[in-house]
Parts: C-alpha cells; sequence; structure tokens
C-alpha cells in the first residue's frame, strides 16, 4: 500500500511536469495501484515460461512500460508522444526508487548481522 502511494506521488508530479496538468492524488493512486497489480499478473503469465533471464527481463520491461502508458493515457488527456515520455520517465524514477530501497534494506541487514 506504501508502494502505491508513493508510485501514485511520483506519478502526479511527473505527469505535472511535463504537461503542467493538475492530476487528483486519489485518482492518480487508484490508477497506479490497478496499473501495477495488471502488469504484475501479465508479467507472471507471459515471463514464466522464458528459460532467460535477459529476455525475461525484457519481457517484463515492456509489459510495465504498456501498462503504464496506458494508465498515464487514462489520468491525462495529451499527444502519444507525451505519453510516452512520462511513462519512459515514470519507470526510470520507479526503477531508482525500488534499486534505492532494495540496497538500503540490504545494507541494514548486513549491518545488523
Amino acid at each position: 500500500m506504501l508502494g502505491a502511494l508513493i508510485a501514485a506521488f511520483i506519478l502526479c508530479c511527473v505527469i505535472r511536469g511535463f504537461t503542467g496538468e493538475e492530476v487528483g492524488f486519489g485518482k492518480a493512486f487508484l490508477v497506479a495501484l490497478l496499473a501495477s497489480i495488471v502488469s504484475s499478473c501479465a508479467v507472471a503469465v507471459a515471463a514464466a515460461p522464458i528459460e532467460s533471464i535477459g529476455l525475461s527481463i525484457a519481457v517484463s520491461l515492456a509489459i510495465h512500460f504498456g501498462v503504464t502508458a496506458v494508465a498515464v493515457q487514462l489520468l491525462c488527456s495529451t499527444d502519444v508522444k507525451t505519453v510516452l515520455k512520462i511513462a519512459l520517465t515514470y519507470l526510470g524514477i520507479q526503477l531508482a526508487w525500488q534499486l534505492t530501497l532494495i540496497f538500503c534494506l540490504a545494507g541494514l541487514i548486513a549491518a545488523t548481522s
């Protein structure tokens, strides 16, 4: 739930940065939560039979990008080029946030062990 709140905040900031359009936080929260659930289920179905880790990562990133682009299009009315820029920026920030969180937690666990 906390991840969806952070994702909604990031999505609102990125949309406002690219379009200047105000997006409601509640609406962004619901769309980010649903997009996360849909993309996770789609990745589980699509990437499970793939044996190559590199191809599996590429497929999962493509699915996340597609679902994110649809979510952004639902939130704001803008052209396709801007939607793709917003989706790419949002995914980059989300990836950086998730990696930072993983490494901080791993460092915390290693420090307490």
